[in-house]
């Protein structure tokens, strides 16, 4: 029997005394087989089993937990998993070593999009984004491993955005599916996708064109935008009628002033298209001119039409101007109708308009 064995309870093992500096003392249970304490100076106790390994042709300590907090029962338990391990020539510390070796999901992503979204996807920047935004602090997906997010985790996500934002948290969902399904592709991850079997959200199409007598409200709101780059992209985006990535990217060297045309080099379906910027007003070249004319001015050397200060180099989604725009655009349509009722003059309509203005530069 080996020195220092003794029957664990719970009592006996309280009563161990601490060793000397620097030094460890290790006991052994009377009943199980492997099974020990190991004590240090500091008083910590720590259950563990000590087995030779066939498998590894050496022994192998299998740390179990600490004492208290794992019971004399449970490192029994424990203990009598390891050693039917150790009987059907498994090493216990495999799968321990192979955990420890697992990934973060915050670790997954930066792989998938340096290996796949950015070589592969055009919305590479959205991923970052909605990862940055939504994913990056909710410490139950980005700082777990792999293995112990649970399809809860996933779902108490896509629960908490979809109060406010359900299609922010369909995409971001989309998002956590899509790593897992590539994760599985190359080998990195053969269990089953968490994010699969989460009921996504209802989603309505959000087409909506504004009608001829709607213009003149809006174009009048939209001149009152404060940022002129805001009010130039809009207007471009109303007359070309592209995508909102495709204009925000928009590059000087794709803009033929002698044929006023925009080849965009390649468009979501893989293909380059050409887009006319004669709108018989000459309004999308003036505007052209009036930006490339200020950027000359200001000796900037961006070669983007509308550039911008975050990591692409250019505009990013203006979500905040086109709110305030059609705030206003609205707010000026509710005047227009008081003012039909109560046959205002126009100094009044005027000033009315101004002070809604103001009140809603101050609110957005």
């Amino acid at each position: 029997m080996a020195k220092n064995t003794i029957n664990f309870t719970k009592s006996a093992l309280e009563a161990l005394p601490v060793p000397k500096d620097g030094t460890r003392a290790i006991y052994h249970d009377s009943k199980t087989n492997g099974l020990q304490l190991r004590v240090t100076s500091g008083g910590v106790k720590t259950f563990s089993m000590f087995r030779w390994v066939k498998a590894e042709g050496r022994p192998e300590r299998i740390t179990l937990g600490r004492f208290p907090d794992m019971s004399v029962e449970k490192a029994r338990e424990n203990a009598a998993n390891v050693n039917a391990a150790i009987a059907n020539k498994e090493n216990p510390n495999d799968a321990i070593r192979a955990e420890k070796a697992e990934m973060m999901f915050g670790g997954l992503f930066d792989i998938y999009m340096e290996r796949w979204a950015k070589p592969h996807k055009k919305s590479w920047q959205a991923d970052i984004d909605n990862h940055r935004r939504y994913i990056q602090d909710f410490a139950k997906i980005n700082n777990r491993k792999l293995s112990r997010i649970a399809k809860t985790d996933i779902a108490a996500l896509h629960s908490g955005l979809g109060k406010k934002r359900p299609i922010i948290a369909n995409r971001v969902l989309a998002l956590i599916s899509s790593i897992y399904g590539w994760a599985a592709e190359q080998g990195i991850w053969d269990k089953p996708n968490p994010a699969q079997g989460i009921r996504k959200f209802p989603e309505k199409s959000r087409d909506r064109f504004i009608q001829s007598d709607e213009l003149p409200v809006f174009f009048e709101a939209l001149a009152m935008e404060p940022s002129e780059a805001l009010q130039d992209y809009f207007m471009l985006l109303l007359l070309t009628g592209v995508r909102r990535s495709n204009l925000m990217a928009m590059r000087w060297n794709e803009v033929s002033f002698e044929r006023k045309e925009w080849r965009i080099p390649e468009t979501k379906n893989g293909e380059p298209q050409v887009i006319s910027l004669d709108d018989g007003q000459g309004v999308m070249m003036r505007i052209l001119e009036s930006r490339k004319e200020k950027a000359k001015e200001q000796e900037t050397k961006s070669p983007w039409v509308f550039p911008g200060s975050g990591t692409t180099g250019h505009m990013v989604e203006p979500r905040k101007g086109w709110e305030r725009t059609l705030a206003r655009a609205e707010i000026f349509q509710l005047i227009g109708l008081i003012e039909e009722h109560e046959k205002w003059g126009a100094e009044k309509i005027q000033k009315k308009k101004s002070e809604a203005n103001n009140r809603l530069d101050k609110t957005l």
